[in-house]
């Protein structure tokens, strides 16, 4: 502790608690170029990334941006720099990602999901267990229906929504 830095924010930079609810505050803001930058590492953190990489799959105009988005990440505490270029250290979810599951470096709806569950667990109940000339059980099945389509609609418009759209390269 220096002699001029005061008493509380000495003890303030020893609470664990503290910082990372500053960090945590910066890792739910994420959005734009830096969301976009932190989509391409996750989708390969099995590797060091340079700068050259993120330049040429942001397709960013000079190195130097590719380097701000880098060491953004860096103060968050997403990344750290080493010899060879950077490497994750956590993979953290930003607020803008919630409503997705990344599965094999894909973004893919949380309600779609659900969806699907849904209509197959429907499609069992109606193979072995009911009778489709029923017309009480199309009737019983038709909230069910509703729930499918209703998740369905929802994943599509999360998916129109989607803070990352260069999904494809």
């Amino acid at each position: 502790m220096s002699l001029n830095q005061p008493k509380n924010d000495y003890l303030n930079s020893l609470d664990p608690q503290q910082s990372s609810k500053s960090s945590q505050r910066s890792i739910e803001d994420l959005h734009g170029s830096t969301l976009q930058t932190y989509w391409f590492i996750l989708r390969f953190s099995e590797k060091t990334i340079t700068y050259t990489d993120v330049q040429e799959y942001m397709g960013f105009s000079s190195k130097s941006s590719a380097i701000y988005q880098l060491t953004k990440l860096c103060e968050i505490g997403i990344l750290i720099k080493t010899s060879n270029g950077y490497e994750i250290v956590s993979k953290p979810k930003p607020r803008a990602l919630q409503p997705f599951l990344l599965i094999k470096n894909y973004l893919i709806p949380k309600s779609f999901l659900y969806g699907i569950i849904l209509l197959v667990f429907h499609l069992l109940l109606l193979v072995f267990f009911l009778k489709l000339d029923e017309p009480l059980v199309l009737v019983a099945s038709l909230p069910n229906l509703i729930a499918i389509i209703l998740f369905f609609l929802e994943a599509v418009v999360i998916w129109q929504g989607r803070p990352i759209r260069n999904l494809s390269k």
